[in-house]
């Protein structure tokens, strides 16, 4: 089983973002588990998600995250600004969005990803 751990600053409450959160976890459960982490705790080689970052399709983003487990079985996933030793970002979105939002716009990507890796549809 694929683990993905997701790091971010805040860890979301509202009944929106939960539900959300909830259903993108449970479209991914029979491929993957889905753990939040603290920011502070991301290892090196973490992908990050900001609002600066590169612009990727979501076929760009899939090969991206295939290439990565091919490494191994972890995706490691940062959404905030970057160290300053990070050499790359992907951009998520380029509006401005709050917390809750960007983390059920990330997992949406995820699930996406791994639709499109399967060679599944994903338009739902």
């Amino acid at each position: 089983m694929i683990k993905i751990l997701i790091y971010e600053a805040s860890h979301h409450k509202d009944p929106f973002t939960k539900r959300a959160l909830a259903e993108y976890s449970k479209r991914l459960s029979r491929i993957a588990s889905i753990r939040y982490k603290k920011l502070d705790n991301a290892p090196n080689g973490a992908i990050y998600f900001c609002s600066g970052g590169t612009p990727l399709t979501s076929p760009q983003l899939a090969t991206r995250f295939a290439a990565q487990l091919q490494v191994g079985n972890e995706l490691h996933l940062v959404l905030d600004s970057p160290k300053s030793d990070v050499s790359e970002t992907i951009q998520l979105v380029s509006l401005p969005l709050t917390g809750g939002t960007e983390s059920v716009l990330l997992l949406e990507q995820v699930y996406r990803t791994f639709k499109i890796n399967h060679g599944e549809p994903y338009h739902k």
